[in-house]
C-alpha cells in the first residue's frame, strides 16, 4: 500500500496526538550518525543514557511537537557537558509538515523553527537546518533522518509510548 502525505501524518499524530520515544531496546541503536549513503558511518549507535534519554518523549499533534525531557536532556557535542545529561530543554513548538522535495530519501518532512539546540528532535547537535525526513513509519515504528542529505545525517528510531 502506498501511503499518501495525509496517511503519513495520520500515523505520525495518531489522528490527533501521538507520543513517541527513542527505542530503548538493547541493540536498537536508536541514534546513528553518518552520511546519506551510510547513515551509521560516523557512529553506529549504542545504548541510550537511562538518566536522560530513555524517558524523553516527543508528542506530535496536527500543528505542534512537544518535547518533554522529564528533567534532563542528553547534550550532544554542541553543549557542555558534551555527551552527558544536562539541563531540561523541553519545548512546545509549531512544525511545518509536507512532502519530501529534497531529492534524498524520505516519505515526508518535518521542519522545526529555530536552530538547534533551541529546538531539535533526538539530539541537540543535529544539522542546523533542523529538517527531519520520515524514512519509515508504521503505527509501531518511526525512523527520522535529520539533515537535508548533503552533509552529516542523524538517524533516529522511535517507538510509540
Amino acid at each position: 500500500m502506498v501511503l499518501t502525505i495525509a496517511d503519513i501524518k495520520n500515523i505520525l499524530t495518531g489522528g490527533s496526538s501521538k507520543t513517541w520515544r527513542l527505542d530503548p531496546t538493547p541493540g536498537a541503536n536508536a541514534i546513528i550518525v553518518g552520511t546519506e549513503n551510510n547513515p551509521a558511518q560516523y557512529f553506529g549507535g549504542g545504548p541510550l543514557d537511562p538518566s536522560c534519554q530513555t524517558d524523553d518523549t516527543y508528542t506530535f499533534n496536527n500543528t505542534n511537537v512537544i518535547y518533554n525531557a522529564n528533567g534532563a536532556t542528553f547534550n550532544g557535542g554542541n553543549i557542555a557537558p558534551n555527551y552527558n545529561c544536562g539541563a531540561d530543554r523541553s519545548f512546545n513548538v509549531a512544525y511545518t509538515y509536507g512532502a519530501n522535495t529534497s531529492g534524498f530519501a524520505g516519505l515526508a518532512t518535518i521542519q522545526l523553527p529555530q536552530a538547534p539546540p533551541v529546538t531539535f528532535i533526538g539530539t541537540t547537535d543535529v544539522p542546523t537546518e533542523n529538517m527531519y525526513r520520515i524514512i519509515e513509519i508504521t503505527p509501531t515504528r518511526l525512523v527520522l533522518r535529520a539533515g537535508n542529505g548533503t552533509g552529516t545525517v542523524f538517524q533516529f528510531k522511535f517507538i510509540p509510548l
